[in-house]
């Protein structure tokens, strides 16, 4: 797993009242009226069963492996059956228990069918959740409703003279002087690996030059053998490149290397020429650049 995540999730053997954490939605308030009943009791026997919403990957895959790992029986909960099973028999290989229940939370019938089928929980950790970024002005009633029906904490930040609600407020910079990137071809052959396995091979590589970081290899995605890659929903951002997201990788032995991969959907003007390819983290993989037609493995 993931250990950026799971240094991030806490034990729960202190608790000594109901555990409901992360986001708030409507109808995941009846989750919350319906299953929660956690007691220090419980939580010291290490004999619980938690409910992870949005357990399939990133934040809440890690604190369900974590939990699993501490003792507790989890509920792993997700849309994508797939994803979910593959949780759950990670959690299995190392040794716990869990099983995988599906429900889309922004049907409240579905929410309630997922309280008939868990029935009482010990601890519910409401990770799943959506965002919207954008412009006040772009934030139409629809969409605003359905993210609170979502979630019920969207991605809405308060402002200090007043507290009126705001959406996307990240900074957007271009480069410059101060914070230079370049983009060029690269006159090499590129190969990027994970073990004996060839996830990339391009002779169309770009190489970006940002500031003082070490430089980068943004590879075409018409050239990574995308059997090996799982989309992720983890992003960041970067006021000077935009919003990214991510991929895993999966090996040929079914090994993965969560989040290995990102990319920008929709990259900022200035940088335009990254759109539809990606950039490994060369601690995860082998990235190699020799000249073309010179390569030695």
């Amino acid at each position: 797993m993931d250990n950026r995540f799971r240094d991030q999730v806490p034990p729960l053997d202190r608790l000594d009242r109901p555990v409901y954490l992360g986001k708030v939605a409507k109808q995941t308030g009846l989750l919350k009226e319906s299953l929660v009943s956690t007691t220090r009791t419980t939580a010291r026997t290490g004999l619980g069963t938690p409910l992870v919403t949005g357990a399939t990957s990133g934040i809440g895959r890690a604190t369900a492996l974590r939990l699993a790992s501490d003792g507790w029986e989890v509920l792993v909960h997700g849309r994508s059956a797939e994803r979910g099973t593959e949780v759950v028999k990670e959690i299995e290989e190392q040794g716990g228990r869990a099983r995988f229940v599906g429900a889309d939370l922004k049907d409240i019938a579905a929410v309630r069918r997922l309280v008939d089928e868990v029935g009482e929980v010990d601890v519910l950790v409401n990770n799943a959740g959506a965002s919207w970024f954008g412009p006040t002005p772009d934030l139409d009633e629809t969409t605003f409703d359905d993210l609170f029906d979502g979630t019920g904490a969207p991605m809405i930040t308060q402002s200090t003279n007043g507290g009126f609600p705001m959406t996307d407020t990240r900074p957007r910079l271009t480069p410059g002087t101060d914070h230079p990137i370049t983009l060029e071809r690269v006159p090499s052959r590129v190969v990027v690996q994970s073990g004996p396995v060839v996830i990339a091979e391009t002779n169309r590589a770009l190489e970006m030059h940002e500031a003082s970081y070490p430089p980068v290899f943004y590879i075409p995605l018409e050239d990574v053998n995308r059997h090996h890659l799982r989309q992720s929903d983890q992003h960041s951002y970067c006021p000077y490149k935009g919003e990214a997201s991510y991929y895993d990788i999966i090996d040929a032995d079914g090994a993965e290397l969560p989040a290995a991969v990102w990319y920008y959907p929709d990259p900022f003007p200035a940088v335009g020429g990254i759109k539809d390819h990606v950039a490994f983290y060369t601690d995860r993989v082998t990235v190699t650049a020799a000249p073309r037609g010179l390569f030695v493995q």
